[in-house]
Parts: C-alpha cells; sequence; structure tokens
C-alpha cells in the first residue's frame, strides 16, 4: 500500500500555496415559512448587520424585526433570515412561472390552467398546508397547461373564485386521469427528453473526466524520502501519509474503483488528476491547464474558496462541475453547470418536515427543545443557530408539540405527561453534536418498556462513535442520508472484496462513495456529453451506498442532489433502509 501511494504521488508534485479571500456572498440557501420564502445566511468573521443587509439590499430594520434583534450585535456562524426577493422569469424551456395576486388561490389557478390542484402541489411542494401569499412563484409545468392563459387574468372576486368555464386543456377527463409521473397526458405525443441526443457520441463510450483534490503529493514524497532515506533506501512498510491527505486518498481510490468497472463495462476514460493542495495560487495553475483539456466532467474540487476560483475563471460554462463532499454550497448555485452531491441543511430539513407532516395522523410528535447547556462553545452555538430555523419550521405545523430539556436535571416526569401510551411517539432532537446525544439517548431509553418511542435524526448521527447503537435500537431511530454503507449487504460485501484486492485494506466510507460518484456520472457525462444534468431522469437514481435524485436549485441555477434514504435502527435489531419518496 505505501508503495503504491508513494509512486501515486511521484506523479503529482508540485503547486504554490497562498491565502483565501473573504467577501460577503449572498447564500443560495433558501427556506419557505408560511407560504415566504427567506435565505439561510450564516454569518462570517467579520460581517456587520449593515454589510450584510447592504449585499442583499434589504432593509436592516426588517432583518432585525425578522430575527428578533432589538440591536445590531451579530456573533459569529449565526444564521439569519434574511427576505427573498426572486428574479422573476415568466418561463423558460420547461416551467411557466406564475406570479399570485390578489384573491387567488391554488383552486383559481388551476381552474385557469386547466391543471389539476395536486399535480401544482408536486411541483410546488413548499405550498402545501399553507395559502398563498401576495408576489408568490408558482412553478406551472408547460407541457400540462393551457399556454393560451399565460398573461391574462384569473377572474376573482373578494372572498373566492369566479366560477367561470373551464378553459380548455386538450383532455377529457378520462385523458387527464391517464397522466403519467410526470404529469404528461399519454394523448399529448411529446418526447420527454429535454435534449436531443447526440448521435456523434463514440459508441466506444469515450469520455475525458478531471479530477481536483488536495492531495498534497509533495509533501508526502518528501515524507517517504526522508523515511527511505533512513532505511537504506527500501520503503518502510510502517510510512504513512500526512493525515490531512487521508480522507482525499480513499475518496481518489473509490473512483479508481469506479473506472476500472466501467472500463470492464466497455467505456474508455481518460483521466486527468490535479493535486489542488488547497491552495488558491495552485487553483490559479490548474485552470488554464482544465481550459486548455476541456473535460466532459470535472469532479471536485472540494474546498469553496478553490471552488470559487475554477467556477469564475473555467471558459467552458456547460462542462458540468460536481462539488462532490459539502452541504454548504456559498452561492455557487447561481452556475448553471454546478452540481451539488450533499443535501443542503434547507433542503435536507424541508424533506424531514414533509414526512413529519406525513406521520401527524397516526403519531404523537414530540420536539424536544434544549434549554443553556453547560457547553456554549463555537461549534455549539453554530449548531443551535442552525436547528433553531428547523424549530421554527416545524412550529408551523399544527399538531407536533415541543418539550424543553433540561440538561442539568431531566427527570423525565414533564415528557411522560405528553407521551402517548395508545399511538406511536415520534420524538424529534435537532441536534448534530454528539455530546449531546450521548446524554439524551440512554435517558430516553428508560421510556422504551412502557411506550412506543421514534426518534429522528441527522446524517451525522451515524458516524458518532461515542454514541452505544444499543440504543439507536431501542429508540427506532430513524436517520435522513444520503449515504449508507450496509455492510451485510452482498453488493457492500462485493465491493470490499474488491477493495481489499487493490489496496489490501478496508473501504473507508469516503471510497464507497466516491465509487458510487464515478458509477453515476461518468456513464451520463459518456452518453449525454456536457448536457447530461439535463438527462438526470434516464440514470438509475440509486446507487450501492447513494440515492441520487438531482433538483434544480432555481430556473437558472445548478444542480442539487435531494435524494433521501430512512435508515431504521428497529426495535427488532434489525436495519431497514428505504428511499424517501
Amino acid at each position: 500500500m505505501s508503495k503504491f501511494i508513494l509512486l501515486f504521488f511521484l506523479l503529482l508534485i508540485g503547486y504554490q500555496l497562498c491565502g483565501q479571500t473573504s467577501e460577503i456572498r449572498k447564500s443560495t440557501d433558501i427556506i419557505v415559512i408560511k407560504g415566504k420564502s427567506y435565505y439561510l445566511h450564516v454569518v462570517d468573521q467579520g460581517q456587520t448587520l449593515f454589510s450584510i443587509c447592504k449585499a442583499y439590499g434589504v432593509d436592516i430594520e426588517e432583518v432585525k424585526a425578522l430575527n428578533k434583534k432589538q440591536g445590531n450585535e451579530l456573533s459569529v456562524f449565526e444564521v439569519l433570515k434574511i427576505p427573498y426577493v426572486a428574479p422573476y422569469i415568466q418561463q423558460d424551456g420547461e416551467y411557466y412561472y406564475h406570479k399570485v395576486v390578489k384573491g387567488e388561490t391554488l383552486y383559481s389557478i388551476s381552474r385557469k390552467f386547466g391543471i389539476k390542484v395536486k399535480r401544482i402541489l408536486r411541483e410546488n411542494k413548499e405550498y402545501e398546508n399553507v395559502p398563498l401569499s401576495i408576489g408568490a412563484i408558482v412553478r406551472l409545468p408547460l407541457r400540462a397547461i393551457d399556454r393560451t392563459q399565460i398573461g391574462k387574468e384569473t377572474e376573482t372576486i373578494p372572498g373566492g373564485e369566479v366560477e367561470k368555464e373551464t378553459p380548455f386543456s386538450g383532455q377529457t377527463e378520462e385523458e387527464e386521469g391517464r397522466e403519467n409521473e410526470t404529469g404528461i397526458s399519454d394523448t399529448l405525443g411529446i418526447d420527454t427528453l429535454p435534449l436531443v441526443i447526440d448521435p456523434s457520441v463514440p459508441e466506444n463510450k469515450y469520455v475525458k473526466v478531471a479530477l481536483l483534490l488536495p492531495l498534497y503529493a509533495q509533501q508526502n514524497v518528501d515524507i517517504a524520502t526522508i523515511a527511505t532515506d533512513t532505511t537504506g533506501g527500501r520503503i518502510p512498510s510502517s510510512v504513512s501519509v500526512l493525515h490531512k491527505s487521508e480522507q482525499f486518498i480513499y475518496f481518489y481510490e473509490g473512483i479508481l474503483l469506479a473506472i476500472d468497472s466501467l472500463k470492464q463495462a466497455g467505456y474508455k476514460i481518460e483521466m486527468h488528476v490535479f493535486d489542488t493542495e488547497k491552495s488558491n495560487s495552485k487553483m490559479n495553475e490548474i485552470v488554464p491547464e482544465l481550459n486548455k483539456l476541456n473535460p466532459d466532467l470535472i469532479l471536485g474540487p472540494v474546498y469553496s474558496s478553490e471552488y470559487r476560483i475554477l467556477m469564475e475563471n473555467l471558459s467552458n460554462k456547460q462542462i458540468p462541475v460536481v462539488y462532490p463532499l459539502s452541504a454548504r454550497n456559498e452561492n455557487f448555485g447561481q452556475h448553471p453547470n454546478f452540481l451539488q452531491v450533499n443535501i443542503s441543511f434547507a433542503s435536507l430539513i424541508e424533506k424531514m418536515t414533509y414526512w413529519v407532516g406525513d406521520q401527524r395522523a397516526s403519531a404523537n410528535i414530540i420536539c424536544l427543545k434544549f434549554l443553556q447547556n453547560a457547553v456554549d462553545d463555537e461549534q455549539t452555538r453554530k449548531d443551535r443557530a442552525e436547528k433553531k430555523i428547523w424549530i421554527e419550521r416545524l412550529e408551523t405545523l399544527p399538531g407536533v408539540r415541543f418539550y424543553n430539556w433540561d440538561f442539568q436535571g431531566e427527570t423525565l416526569e414533564g415528557l411522560k405527561l405528553m407521551l402517548s401510551e395508545e399511538q406511536e411517539n415520534i420524538l424529534i432532537l435537532p441536534t448534530s453534536r454528539e455530546t449531546d446525544l450521548s446524554k439524551i439517548l440512554p435517558v430516553l431509553s428508560l421510556l422504551k418498556d412502557t411506550y412506543k418511542i421514534t426518534v429522528i435524526g441527522f446524517p451525522d448521527w451515524q458516524n458518532f462513535t461515542s454514541i452505544d447503537h444499543e440504543n439507536f435500537y431501542k429508540l427506532n431511530v430513524k436517520l435522513f442520508t444520503y449515504s449508507y454503507v450496509d455492510n451485510y449487504s452482498e453488493d457492500a460485501k462485493n465491493f470490499a472484496m474488491k477493495y481489499r484486492e487493490y489496496f489490501d485494506s478496508e473501504p473507508h466510507t469516503l471510497t464507497n462513495k466516491a465509487y458510487d460518484l464515478g458509477l453515476y456520472f461518468i456513464p451520463l457525462a459518456a452518453r449525454f456529453g456536457v448536457r447530461f444534468p439535463q438527462a438526470f431522469y434516464q440514470a438509475d437514481p440509486q446507487g450501492i451506498f447513494s440515492v441520487f435524485r438531482f433538483e434544480k436549485m432555481c430556473p437558472d441555477c445548478g444542480w442539487e442532489n435531494q435524494g433521501l434514504y430512512i435508515v431504521n435502527y428497529g426495535s427488532d435489531y434489525k436495519i431497514k433502509v428505504n428511499v424517501l419518496e
């Protein structure tokens, strides 16, 4: 293994390091609360309320009132809600964006355009269970509406809609009932593929891929050279790579295995690896090389400062650029070729909130609110500020109750009064702090013999090492995550065996993730070229370890993966993994 790593690093040595610039950039994380949209801005070092409001073009007093602030003081990592005013685009090639006027409802819009309310909600889930506000944007599929109504006013009267003849939609009631999953009638005869497949794509499945990772090749070669000099020219078996390189080497190994599998399937892949060294100056050297190379697909880089340089200076803006490891897109979503693999926190809590809403009819739902903890470090404040946004979202759901958890002396007596002995009790723990969970879960497990408990949590939980997973099973924990490794599945066993044959060690979770990424993106790039994001729906959405469901962040924006698993640690001590529909 050490010889392989050294030989690999010898191919990559050579770049310089420089610092990272800092400025206020508008967030692309957007959340909908009570029908209104807001940016989620995380306060960075040196930012002021005045400078933030200036960057977003909003009134400072409105932001203070929205965030319940008396003064202008801010804390680093504080999450601010900023009023969102979307640039209005009337339509693109796929949707008409209808701006709601006074008196309009989902029903009146559906009548006007000849489309079912259910179909509208499928495209605009943020408006489920909330009234439309004036100025809200409703997305309507062009293929499913009467386009002659675009631009015409909806006739309304105070207190309701005027009953008029329904505009002709091109469908009979029988035909409308046969709408397929995309909402397009079988009678329309429209090809659902929004691009023409390029017949010039070679049959040998040739594809050119660039991989950008901070491998620190030169530094690792220097370490290995020193170790070799002290052992008479031999590479000692004990020599190891820099800790900061390890996770990215695991990722690189996963991509290598994916390429090996694809080559066996007939693909011809030209792979170019660039060592970014987490260096802005190095990225400035790499970008001209990428412009000359003009690859079909770019995987990485992984750090925001590097990614910003790439996106701003890449000549061919059509090349899909995959942001593989971070859930924070740092405003990169403004680029149509941006592909974010990890679901953002804003999208995650929206998905989780909808799931919670669906359980209300059959379950007793309680969200824990945490009173001030003895620990009050920067990471704790950041986590609490982030999770506060989810609590506020849950407060909009009727039927969800809240309980104040006391870290200093929780007795459970107050919680017991809220629990049901007849229904399932779903407990929401809005925290991603390992120390919090290590205190809460053992206490909650005392309730399992009297009450039927289900605890729902975040992706981070599966990586916590100090948590006794026995409590996961006792509490029927359900985790929402886009990637999960089931080591007992045949696919996972076969992958681990292949990894051991190549690298003589056990695969890391990042290796699993990279393998799925390679198998998903590279065939798409080979078949459709740089336009492959338009054909996401033609790819198998489920890998061995990951689920991929990319959705547009806005009509002219990039793409975000919003696929999720629900991983259930059942009280029968079996793990069940289901895709969140």
